[in-house]
């Protein structure tokens, strides 16, 4: 290719790239998409998850026993963070019923001659019961009922040899136990939910928004009957150019009000960010502008483009493990862009590292070179077909 032939070709695409320009702030609903719907999200669940961890349970509790040790327990739940005491029931019909309705969502229940069977050796059982529908409250609730009553367990267990033997409580607390569990979190040590599921959300409206904005574009070149001298390669080149810097500016955005607004951490150098998201832009694009061109017009692509976000948010492995996920799932996983992305973002933020670094990008750049392989010729012949009508 001779200099004369580039400097026209780098004219053409200046001129279409003012053209999309132009398309771009005639029709708002492209930059409300590709700008609006990730700041959105960011906002609106940022300011959900907010609170960053669960606490405050509403616990109800059904001490029958009514013993000194019973009262002591009852006492350690209410000095838990993650439990909040709302009421004593007087039977387990009432505690259960309690639990159905929502008005609590765990309880305990201390039965009676608890503290006599623990005294004589046998053995005492505390009954921790918990609604089961929201699994991040078991979990939460759970681990915490756990730690309290071993605690409560070592505790007695060191007090009632200590007053046996004469020996001292605190060494007989390590005797007893002389292996305990020191918990250390790396990346996220709060474990909050805010930097756990924000992110990830954020990322699917962004890549939503960036699709509705291509399909936009691209259904627009061949049902609204526009002509145009210049091929279709140029035309695609130039909208898919247009559109990743588009997408580079909103995903600054993104982080930007992530670590600016919620305090989201950004561990990793800039460059890696920013080198994962045009690599990530680039693909997502791609999947638009193909994804567009099997659909006769812009709505029947809206239509059927508003039912890949959630499959791919849930495939994606952000937070389900992609690993634990059956093998055709897996498979299928692959062809998705946010797959690439979401996870290796949020390692990113929160740890400065991702493994698996490399291989999202070489994966986004297979992505890339696949869609735009099937997404050009079904472009092309969309086009060809506009202009002989035309004609």
């Amino acid at each position: 290719m001779t200099v004369r032939n580039i400097i026209r070709a780098l004219a053409v695409l200046r001129t279409l790239l003012r053209r999309e320009l132009a398309d771009f702030r005639r029709d708002s609903r492209r930059m409300t998409f590709v700008f609006g719907a990730a700041v959105i999200y960011i906002l609106m669940f940022g300011a959900l998850y907010m609170p960053n961890i669960v606490k405050n349970v509403p616990l109800v509790i059904y001490d029958e026993d009514n013993s000194r040790m019973s009262r002591e327990i009852s006492r350690d739940f209410g000095y838990s963070d993650a439990f909040r005491i709302i009421g004593y029931v007087d039977s387990e019909e009432e505690m259960r019923s309690l639990i159905r309705e929502k008005e609590a969502y765990s309880a305990i229940h201390i039965p009676k001659n608890f503290a006599k069977d623990t005294l004589a050796g046998t053995g005492g059982t505390v009954l921790f019961l918990t609604n089961g529908s929201n699994i991040i409250l078991t979990n939460v609730t759970s681990a915490s009922a756990s730690n309290i009553i071993s605690h409560y367990s070592q505790q007695v267990a060191a007090s009632r040899t200590a007053l046996a033997t004469g020996m001292n409580e605190g060494m007989l607390r390590i005797r007893l136990a002389p292996v305990t569990l020191s918990l250390r979190v790396l990346n996220n040590s709060t474990q909050g939910y805010l930097y756990f599921f924000v992110i990830g959300l954020a990322l699917v409206a962004f890549q939503q928004g960036l699709l509705f904005s291509v399909g936009a574009a691209t259904a627009s070149e061949y049902e609204k009957g526009r002509t145009c001298r210049y091929g279709p390669a140029a035309i695609l080149a130039a909208k898919v150019l247009f559109y990743w810097f588009c997408a580079f500016a909103a995903f600054g955005i993104l982080l930007t009000l992530a670590h600016v607004i919620w305090d989201i951490p950004v561990k990793a150098p800039l460059w890696r960010f920013v080198v994962l998201a045009a690599f990530f832009a680039l693909a997502a694009v791609s999947f638009g502008v193909c994804f567009c061109c099997f659909f006769p017009t812009e709505l029947a692509f809206a239509r059927g483009i508003i039912m890949y976000p959630v499959p791919a948010f849930l495939l994606s492995g952000y937070t389900w493990p992609s690993a634990a996920m059956p093998l055709l799932t897996q498979y299928l996983s692959v062809l998705f862009p946010l797959r690439w992305c979401s996870s290796t973002v949020r390692e990113l933020l929160l740890g400065g590292f991702s493994p698996s670094y490399g291989i999202c990008l070489a994966a986004l750049a297979l992505l890339t070179v696949l869609f735009l392989g099937i997404g050009y010729p079904l472009f092309r012949k969309r086009l060809s077909a506009c202009t002989a009508v035309q004609a």
